[in-house]
């Protein structure tokens, strides 16, 4: 216990979903040895939503702050690597009825200007091609099913090299792993 508290500071955490338990893991992380009860509250009522949860390449840094390799929560929570987001059916425009809305990269530091003066371009009247797919590396990447991890000796120097390479990814499982079981309201982390 801190110097001068008889008791442990108390968190209810309400909403048992990822953003609570991912709070409540981080808290957990923080304060461990400290004088603190993490509680989070979730309902047996409500399900889950079934939709599937994407991540921005910010989730490997999540899970690194907790000490949890990449290893063992990618294969747990179903998780695949994600380039880019395809989007079927928002145009009519011959050519440009799909499109995929990529996961910028360092290597994307090279075409992304031009795809930007492009589509500055291209709103001033100029016939010049603006369609995202030919510009982002992650398109191509996408395309062919692969994942944007590049070996440790790839030529460019990434944002994330001091930490690994970059990681971006897709989770199909609607909550990271907790010691909660099916139909209690509470855990304590």
């Amino acid at each position: 216990m801190a110097p001068g508290r008889e008791h442990p500071l108390r968190i209810a955490i309400v909403g048992g979903g990822t953003a609570g338990w991912m709070a409540a893991s981080l808290m957990a992380k923080r304060w461990h040895g400290r004088a603190v009860e993490i509680t989070v509250l979730e309902s047996p009522e409500i399900g889950i939503v079934g939709v599937g949860e994407g991540s921005t390449p910010q989730l490997h840094a999540f899970f690194e702050i907790l000490g949890i390799e990449e290893a063992e929560w990618m294969p747990r929570c179903n998780a695949t690597y994600k380039a880019a987001i395809r989007s079927v059916g928002w145009s009519t425009r011959p050519g440009h009825e799909s499109y995929f809305h990529p996961f910028k990269n360092d290597l994307d530091d090279r075409s992304a200007p031009a795809y930007y003066f492009n589509t500055v371009m291209r709103r001033r009247g100029a016939d010049v091609y603006a369609h995202p797919d030919r510009f982002f590396i992650n398109t191509a990447l996408a395309e062919r099913r692969l994942a944007p991890l590049p070996e440790y000796h790839f030529p460019f120097r990434t944002r994330e090299r001091a930490r690994g390479p970059p990681r971006m990814a897709i989770a199909s499982a609607h909550r990271i792993p907790r010691t909660t079981q099916p139909g209690e309201r509470a855990a304590h982390i």
